[in-house]
């Protein structure tokens, strides 16, 4: 089996829970897989903003790429980086991003990080909106 390409996000999912998901990219970068942070934002000014961020997590030298997708369609840009990319893990905290991935068709695995002051509103709405993104791709 190839390496699994994993794509995570950074604003409110490594950084809701900085250890866990340092330990959890170390492991799957150390294992040989290749890890992509992807996150929205301005590509062409907050490079270094979004490095130093990553620094500050733990993530320093446990993934492989920084993406950084435009801002305004933060989701549509999401889905079409993970199509061009073939990614096979996707995980992000915003539903929006997620389901938009999801109904892409194109990665297998969509995971959506849950903190603990939302968990429960975020769960009732993530089966909601992954049954309704499963209606409408047949799945």
């Amino acid at each position: 089996m190839g390496k699994l390409h994993v794509a995570v996000d950074l604003d409110g999912t490594i950084t809701a829970a900085p250890k866990k998901f340092a330990k959890l990219l170390a492991d799957l970068h150390d294992g040989g897989e290749k890890v992509t942070v992807l996150t929205g934002g301005n590509p062409d000014t907050d490079v270094d903003a979004k490095k130093e961020l990553l620094e500050e997590c733990g993530c320093d030298g446990a993934y492989d790429d920084l993406v950084i997708v435009d801002q305004g369609q933060v989701a549509e840009n999401k889905a079409e980086w993970c199509k061009e990319n073939d990614v096979d893990v996707f995980v992000d905290n915003n539903l929006a991003n997620a389901g938009t991935v999801l109904a892409s068709g194109h990665v297998p695995l969509v995971l959506v990080a849950l903190t603990d002051d939302t968990k429960d509103v975020r769960a009732r709405q993530a089966v909601e909106l992954l049954r309704a993104r499963l209606v409408e791709t047949g799945a």
